[in-house]
């Protein structure tokens, strides 16, 4: 009873105590630098590039500035300040990954071919490049070259901030060989373990997933939570139900306020269980004669009461 409880706690704390100023959304810290809850470069995502002068950047780039050169190159790649140019993009990607821009080498390789790519994400990857070295890391383990490195460079992101590499590595785990898998995850449930510490370090996408995967544990009422806790009563399994619903909408909130479209609609659909009307269920607790089923209704009210003001409160920190 006293897991459950502080169960229960750390639910309520992590997501509905109320907070004096909206959530600002997630930034993502790293050693490599700063990114968006997207795993983009913050200083070189599509709001900043935005706010910046296009025949400035234009200008600077045309006299051989590498970081310029990126920025125009994504401008051209995304249509910002301009129609969307892939050759443009290609070209402005290729002038400043040659002239030491990590960043430029890592996105100017997906426009490559394998060989070439690996070249590039390699001399990427030496400069520190997080993307890149998910990139490599990818490469060694789906082509099974050297699985136990591209596990040790997705730790080493991880370890290092870089919220995108754990994420993938839990969804790569299945490919793993036997002995490294249970070297990195003793117990099975452990997995999930990398796609909360990703959340939580501000990753959306992760985010999105513990969303999906509480909002089904509730919806299948399934006696467990995301950390793979069980439950061993009828009380704890109620308990695990809220716990869900609640964490579930809480991750999604998260991902929706750091602009994920996905966790937005999974927003959508809590927010009408959370201004749901309970009034006649409410009035059957009150009214009821039968105390079997008077019992019932009232411990059906608590508990959707309890649920919709568990969401009201996450909902509150958001707007």
């Amino acid at each position: 009873m006293k897991k459950l409880l502080l169960s229960a706690l750390f639910a309520t704390t992590l997501f509905s105590a109320p907070a004096m100023a909206k959530v600002e959304p997630d930034i993502i810290r790293t050693t490599y630098g700063d990114f968006d809850a997207q795993g983009q470069l913050l200083s070189a995502n599509e709001t900043a590039l935005k706010a910046m002068d296009f025949k400035v950047v234009e200008n600077n780039a045309n006299k051989g500035d590498a970081t310029a050169q990126f920025h125009l190159a994504k401008m051209y790649e995304l249509g910002v300040h301009t129609q969307t140019d892939e050759k443009k993009a290609i070209e402005w990607y290729k002038k400043s990954a040659e002239n030491g821009n990590a960043f430029a080498m890592n996105n100017y390789a997906y426009y490559l071919s394998e060989n070439e790519a690996l070249e590039w994400f390699k001399k990427a990857s030496d400069l520190n490049q997080p993307h890149a070295k998910m990139a490599l890391a990818m490469y060694y383990i789906n082509s099974k070259s050297d699985i136990q490195k591209g596990v040790d460079l997705l730790l080493e992101l991880g370890e290092n901030g870089f919220a995108p590499a754990y994420l993938l590595l839990s969804q790569l785990s299945d490919e793993l060989p036997t002995d490294i898998y249970q070297k990195l995850y003793p117990n099975k449930k452990d997995s999930v373990h990398h796609i909360i510490k990703s959340a939580e370090m501000g990753y959306s996408h992760a985010q999105v997933y513990l969303a999906q995967f509480s909002g089904m544990l509730f919806f299948f009422g399934a006696d467990i939570d995301e950390n793979g806790e069980k439950a061993d009563d009828d009380n704890a399994i109620l308990s695990k139900s809220k716990q869900n619903i609640v964490n579930s909408y809480g991750w999604a909130k998260r991902a929706c306020n750091n602009g994920n479209e996905l966790g937005c609609q999974s927003a959508e659909y809590y927010d009408e269980l959370r201004t749901r009307d309970l009034s006649e269920l409410k009035k059957e607790c009150e009214s009821q004669t039968d105390q079997k089923l008077k019992q019932d209704f009232c411990r059906a009210y608590e508990f959707n009461n309890d649920i919709k003001n568990e969401l009201d409160n996450i909902y509150k920190r958001y707007e």
